[in-house]
């Protein structure tokens, strides 16, 4: 062989080469699982904030403010979440974010617990947020 053959000859570590994986299928469905339950709990607060708002005592500019909180979080969190996703790698950024996203979620059935409508609209804002 001269030269010129040895350059054209794949190499065993180009990804053409690799045995492609049913893993990446799988991210694919789970990455859509997320998508769908983040924006199905967006959509839950818009059904359930009427009854919310009589039993927390919530004017419309209060809930305003709570639904709100998942845009301004957009806002405020694209630029930290590209610095956070190229410093750590996308495996255990997604992975804190939805446990986190899933714990803050599930304290919003706490809500309850706070007396005053003021307390109750800045911590389910802070919660949504």
């Amino acid at each position: 062989m001269n030269a010129e053959e040895k350059v054209f000859q794949p190499s065993p570590k180009l990804p053409s080469a690799q045995k492609k994986t049913r893993t990446r299928w799988f991210i694919v469905f789970m990455l859509f699982l997320v998508t769908a339950l983040n924006y199905a709990d967006r959509a839950t607060l818009s059904i359930a904030g009427t009854d919310m708002s009589g039993q927390l005592g919530l004017d419309s500019v209060m809930m305003g403010y709570v639904f709100s909180a998942f845009a301004w979080s957009y806002v405020a969190g694209q630029i930290p979440g590209g610095w956070l996703l190229d410093r750590f790698g996308s495996k255990k950024v997604y992975f804190w974010s939805i446990t986190l996203w899933s714990t803050f979620t599930l304290l919003q059935g706490f809500l309850g617990f706070f007396g005053s409508a003021g307390t109750a609209v800045m911590v389910l804002f802070g919660l949504r947020f």
